[in-house]
């Protein structure tokens, strides 16, 4: 073993033992991050209960309360769903799109409404709180809601009308739920697909336009949920017609928050049990006056959207967020992909965007050629500085960038390799495929002759992010057998290539492909 295998060996922060090189462990369970930075996350939310008596009400009314309610939600939406029937038999779904529902069935549509609206008074919505004044279809077609946070808004919908909504395609396939969006002649958005906002926009534009007696058009233009604390980037859809807007707040003043529904944070079960274990759930809309763009503002539906975002964000006293659903996509392939921090990875590609690190040479360069680092520990700021060949004084932009993986009780079980999963990552948008990732990750893990052990196959094969756990044990099977200790990687590459059930791993992905091109 020579010394420039020995640097690589000391890159890997492995010892010499027997001329070879061991691969370096990795947690099973890398840091999700995004709680208690000095920064808002607008993806992240958690609920704790620590009053004992809380604790104790929950229990009672789990037993007490909760069956009982879900008895009653139950039959309210078997009832509504029923009346949904009826009103859309011998509806198709093309004219459904082309066409406002007749008077009966719009009548119908509002019987199916106020049973909803008895479905979540069952389920401890007693009160909804109303400021302003709600304005006619004529003055604004479009009403504007914000911040979007919880599977509960839909009770907005319910009360405002009940409006046309724009909602993601895969709502309509929801048991008993999809009839009753139906039922509201929504505009489907596919968010995957490129073609299909751009029908989705001008599905909005020809009803906001029409003659015909549509119902007022609903949107949540933040497009995702996010946990209230900043109003996130508004989509434009809404703001192309260049017709004036009705912006609705959204509040939910309780005292323990069992409505937010995030990218990181609690299940719907829990959301849903602690909700119903609940005396009351307090909801406030507030209409705010008809926003009626400018001629800069029709023009530009970009400004429109941000201009009525900032009137919102001061109505509600919260601050506006550059985050936005493209993001949130992001940080979950990040955790699909087990790389660290991932609902930190937004802002780390921020601050390595104003080092200039963004570079996918840059993170290659690094792996090939820092042969003084040891990825198993984590450095000192001293130390990172001069891994990444950065001076610390006035820098503190790498000093943000630092704190992001010290600033929690995580920092203590990270190494340096959390960063450098990170940066690869990153860098992914311009690989073609998970195969062209995963080859450059294995760097991290095989040892200084350029083999992967059992071990580090395994921790190679869990950042691949569409691969199954029972994929990847057949996989280690299939290399491992016969007392083999080392693969090469291009055995693995060559393998899935010619295997049609992993051709997966071989395909570009299109939604980074596609969000880079946006």
């Amino acid at each position: 073993m020579g010394d420039s295998d020995f640097s690589q060996c000391k890159l890997l922060g492995s010892s010499r033992e027997n001329g070879n090189c061991a691969a370096p462990s990795k947690p099973s369970k890398p840091p999700i991050g995004g709680l208690g930075r000095n920064y808002i996350n607008p993806f992240v939310h958690e609920v704790e209960v620590t009053n004992p008596l809380t604790k104790l009400k929950i229990i009672i009314l789990t037993v007490c309360l909760a069956p009982i309610r879900i008895v009653c939600i139950a039959i309210f939406l078997l009832i509504a769903w029923m009346i949904a029937c009826i009103g859309l038999y011998g509806v198709s779904l093309k004219e459904l799109e082309t066409k406002p529902l007749s008077k009966w069935r719009r009548a119908l549509r509002r019987v199916a409404a106020i049973s909803m609206r008895c479905l979540y008074f069952a389920g401890s919505f007693n009160f909804i709180k109303f400021k302003g004044t709600k304005a006619s279809a004529k003055e604004a077609p479009i009403l504007c809601v914000a911040p979007h946070s919880s599977i509960f808004d839909s009770l907005v919908v319910l009360v405002l009308g009940p409006p046309s909504i724009v909602a993601k395609a895969e709502t309509a396939s929801i048991l008993f739920f999809g009839k009753l969006i139906n039922f509201t002649q929504p505009i489907y958005v596919w968010r995957e697909d490129p073609d299909s906002r751009q029908t989705t926009i001008k599905n909005i534009v020809a009803r906001a336009n029409s003659e015909d007696d549509w119902p007022q058009i609903l949107i949540f233009p933040e497009g995702t949920c996010a946990n209230r604390r900043a109003l996130i980037t508004f989509k434009p859809g809404a703001f192309y017609p260049g017709v004036p807007v009705q912006p609705v707040c959204v509040r939910y003043p309780n005292e323990i928050d069992s409505y937010t529904w995030t990218w990181e944070g609690p299940g719907v079960a829990r959301l849903l049990w602690l909700t119903l274990t609940k005396w009351h759930s307090f909801l406030e809309i507030e209409y705010l006056p008809v926003y009626t763009p400018n001629e800069e503002e029709k023009k530009n539906p970009k400004l429109f959207a941000q201009n009525v975002r900032d009137v919102m964000a001061k109505n509600l006293n919260i601050p506006t967020s550059d985050y936005s659903y493209d993001d949130c996509v992001v940080m979950t392939k990040a955790k699909d992909m087990n790389i660290p921090y991932p609902a930190d990875i937004i802002e780390i590609r921020r601050y390595r965007q104003k080092l200039g690190l963004d570079s996918t040479k840059y993170d290659i360069n690094l792996l090939n050629t820092c042969n003084y680092c040891n990825i198993n520990q984590w450095p000192d700021l001293a130390q990172f500085a001069d891994y990444l060949h950065m001076s610390v004084n006035n820098n503190e932009n790498l000093k943000s960038l630092y704190s992001l993986f010290t600033h929690s009780d995580d920092s203590q079980h990270i190494s340096f390799t959390a960063y450098l999963l990170c940066a690869l990552f990153l860098a992914r948008e311009d690989e073609e495929s998970i195969l062209d990732f995963l080859r450059v990750v294995c760097k991290l893990y095989q040892d200084g002759e350029g083999y992967l052990t059992k071990e580090g196959f395994r921790s190679v094969l869990l950042h691949s992010g569409k691969l199954s756990k029972g994929a990847s044990v057949v996989l280690i099977s299939h290399f491992f057998k016969n007392d083999a200790d080392r693969i090469k990687f291009d055995q693995f590459s060559e393998y899935v290539k010619q295997n049609p059930k992993y051709q997966s791993l071989c395909m570009p992905n299109e939604t980074y492909r596609r969000r880079k091109k946006d």
